[in-house]
């Protein structure tokens, strides 16, 4: 009886550990995500101005739709890396357009320790579907909302 109920303690300790760090998680890639998005408008917003489209725009945001998509399938690590390629498809947009990289945006220490680990940008861009004829252009009008929950 009494060792039942020691393991049963544990597992409930472990079980709420596990909660805590799932719910970190989410709050962490919740808070890269949003900042990505805040990139993203300022990448449009270069491009806008100076009007040289490379195409890194159309890319980015496809690539931060499918981080959000991740996000929302509980995804959080997954969410990260596809968001931090948006974020560095929405870098060269920025600097394609003459415009500078605030250093606000650069990442921070603790974003850093959340993409270790990130497949190679080729394995990411084929993950990611872009449909045909989508370009700058396209998506210059749409707003990336930020993840809410």
């Amino acid at each position: 009886m009494k060792k039942h109920l020691i393991l049963v303690l544990t597992i409930s300790f472990f079980a709420l550990n596990l909660s805590s760090v799932i719910a970190q998680n989410r709050l962490q890639a919740r808070a890269f995500l949003n900042r990505t998005n805040k990139i993203i408008m300022k990448a449009k917003g270069a491009v806008n101005v100076e009007k040289v489209y490379t195409g890194d725009v159309v890319k980015a945001v496809y690539h931060q739709r499918l981080a959000r998509s991740l996000y929302k399938d509980n995804r959080y690590q997954r969410a990260i890396h596809h968001s931090y390629r948006a974020r560095e498809l929405a870098f060269a947009a920025i600097r394609a357009n003459k415009h500078q990289v605030e250093k606000e945006y650069e990442l921070q220490k603790e974003e850093k320790a959340q993409i270790k680990g990130k497949p190679d940008n080729l394995h990411l861009d084929a993950e990611v579907e872009i449909p045909k004829g989508a370009d700058d252009k396209n998506v210059m009008q749409d707003k990336e909302d930020d993840v809410k929950e």
